[in-house]
């Protein structure tokens, strides 16, 4: 569903970086975890969420560039899980191995438009104001704690532009390399006006480093996650 509206920001494009990444399905609960080998444009938006949000503004992530290598780390854990058909005691420790990536490092680029939706807050609609306070929490290392895909890894953060480019490792790799169906990102109630929670899915394709969501959402295909039909927001008109 297309819910971007025409009134975006200039592209806004950070560096985040970090030892590992666990970029999972979200469908997909329980059990030992494998991260993807590139971000979803979810995880892209929550990190820039995490550099700075509010109700007012939502975030299109353009792209992603990858700038390291795609490379894998196992890592072994002893998670408490429960037994529910056990008696005495349900709980016990067991061994897991969960995939990560190594080392990731990416480049993404966003654009702010506002949330048609929240019409409370069309006094806050101040494009300028809230670029440059984007740009402002990117340079002090976001308002709240960064990390890709799970809390154990955290990340880094600093704002790209022309003095500061870096070579990626897939920079000069001609031949376009697929990663098959993924999952692209949520549509969430109050972003889009309808009553459901969707899971859009798409084919990630890698271009010298980039990933081009904006090509991915042009096919993709959506899974209703569940209904939200009593939440009072969704009699709010959109507000142009």
């Amino acid at each position: 569903m297309n819910y971007y509206n025409k009134r975006m920001s200039p592209p806004v494009t950070f560096r985040v970086w970090g030892p590992l990444a666990l970029f999972t399905d979200p469908i997909t609960k329980g059990g030992e975890k494998a991260s993807y080998p590139v971000p979803t444009q979810e995880a892209c938006k929550g990190i820039t969420e995490s550099l700075y949000w509010k109700p007012t503004i939502m975030y299109h992530v353009i792209s992603v560039r990858i700038l390291n290598e795609i490379r894998y780390q196992a890592m072994g854990e002893t998670p408490m899980i429960t037994d529910q058909y056990a008696t005495g005691h349900t709980s016990r420790r067991t061994q897991a191995y969960n995939t990560y990536l190594a080392n990731p490092a990416y480049e993404i680029t966003v654009r702010i438009h506002f949330n048609p939706f929240e019409k409370n807050m069309v006094q806050d609609r101040d494009m300028t104001k809230h670029v440059a306070m984007l740009k402002r929490a990117i340079k002090h290392g976001g308002r709240r704690d960064i990390f890709f895909g799970t809390r154990e890894c955290q990340a880094h953060v600093e704002l790209v532009d022309s003095e500061n480019k870096e070579e990626g490792f897939y920079d000069q790799v001609s031949t376009d390399i697929p990663f098959g169906n993924q999952f692209l990102k949520y549509e969430y109630p109050n972003e889009t006006g309808v009553p459901e929670l969707q899971a859009d899915f798409g084919l990630y394709v890698m271009k010298r480093g980039i990933i081009d969501f904006t090509e991915i959402e042009k096919k993709v295909r959506q899974q209703l996650v569940k209904r939200i039909d009593h939440i009072d927001l969704f009699k709010n008109k959109k507000v142009d």
